[in-house]
């Protein structure tokens, strides 16, 4: 007489055993996926930082360099160079292209501002709009030169609610600072925290600044071109 065979199913038990360390296995690996989403968006994240702030400063490292040494007729100061700068912020004037039309002159201001629209957040803006003035290297000369004396501070508020802005970096930044190198015959060398009414460009232009818990950006150093063509043709 053969026996009859009886298939041994799971118990109620062994069900839910194996259905938490399902849960289990789903939590850790839910967890490992979710972990690596997002270091996977802080890696993008902190790259597109690099990339805005490589753009921003060349950007910058352009147009500092590019300064032009255009005459004006500054309140009660007399002639001088269209370049004045503080340590929160800095007009000068230079092209803002390199070809196609970029002989073309305009005033530029660049500094912080707080959100004062919608559409215009907290940040690191230029402003700009074309220059009328004359370009020349002789302050002694004033043929050309207008006899409207240009007020600084009324230029700077022209430039910041009339003219045309550009967002370099949205956001408060912990430090942002501009300095000026003078190089004097005979003196050494020394970091001004201001430009103002000088009948020449400064040797460098430092740009510095750090936004929120980023790492400070590699400070900007430039090198007006205009006054190195003159300093080389004088010698």
């Amino acid at each position: 007489m053969t026996g009859r065979r009886y298939l041994r199913g799971f118990t109620l038990v062994e069900m839910l055993v194996a259905l938490l360390l399902l849960s289990l296995l789903t939590v850790v690996i839910g967890g490992g996926l979710n972990l690596g989403i997002r270091s996977w968006e802080g890696m993008d994240r902190h790259q597109q930082t690099e990339s805005d702030a490589f753009l921003v400063q060349q950007a910058l490292r352009r147009l500092l360099g590019a300064a032009n040494r255009s005459v004006v007729n500054s309140d009660d100061k007399g002639r001088q160079l269209a370049f004045h700068g503080s340590a929160e912020e800095l007009i000068w004037v230079a092209p803002l292209q390199q070809n196609g039309g970029g002989d073309d002159l305009y005033w530029i201001w660049l500094g912080r501002l707080d959100s004062r629209q919608p559409d215009e957040p907290e940040g690191l803006y230029l402003a700009y709009e074309p220059y009328s003035g004359v370009s020349e290297e002789d302050l002694n000369q004033t043929q050309g030169l207008s006899s409207t004396q240009l007020n600084w501070d009324l230029k700077r508020n022209e430039l910041i609610l009339n003219a045309r802005k550009s967002l370099l970096m949205a956001g408060q930044f912990d430090e942002f600072s501009i300095s000026y190198l003078k190089t004097e015959p005979d003196r050494p060398s020394a970091w001004e925290p201001e430009w103002v009414y000088q009948d020449s460009l400064p040797s460098l232009i430092s740009v510095q600044f750090k936004e929120g818990e980023v790492a400070p950006w590699p400070t900007l150093k430039v090198r007006p071109k205009a006054d190195a063509y003159v300093a080389k043709r004088a010698n």
